[in-house]
């Protein structure tokens, strides 16, 4: 009993030890809403469809309704993480805007830990204008 204790506990820092505490993956877009007054988008809609299909399939949508005070005068500082296995709609009513998010190109990127490697986004159309990078600021 005590062999079986003693192996069972071999395994579990075996394992302990080769666990890579690092994520290789990168499979998401990042966009702020920094430029924006946060009475401006206490109301966004985000509407997923499916890649490839021209903003045509809608798969999905998610309004984000936040309460603001009247008096806020501050700015937006949020940050949203999107699927990049969707192509995005996300629309402003009260600035009456709407931004398109799709074609998204990746690069190969070496894991920080391990031989592995994952994709990264390297650039995307943002209303048909190509952007590098995996990150956008909205305004």
């Amino acid at each position: 009993m005590k062999s079986v204790q003693v192996y069972l506990i071999l395994i579990g820092l075996l394992l302990a030890s080769s666990c890579c505490k690092t994520y290789c993956t990168d499979e998401m877009l990042l966009v702020s809403f920094q430029k924006f007054k946060r009475k401006d988008v206490d109301t966004t809609y985000f509407i997923a469809y499916q890649k490839g299909s021209a903003f045509t399939q809608r798969t999905d949508s998610i309004a984000d309704i936040k309460a603001i005070n009247a008096g806020d005068t501050l700015r937006s500082g949020e940050i949203k993480i999107l699927d990049i296995t969707k192509e995005w709609e996300v629309k402003i009513p009260a600035l009456n805007k709407t931004y398109y998010f799709s074609d998204y190109n990746f690069s190969t990127e070496k894991c920080n830990c391990g031989n592995g490697q994952f994709q990264k986004v390297s650039s995307f159309n943002v209303n048909g204008i190509m952007t590098s990078n995996a990150f956008v600021i909205l305004e």
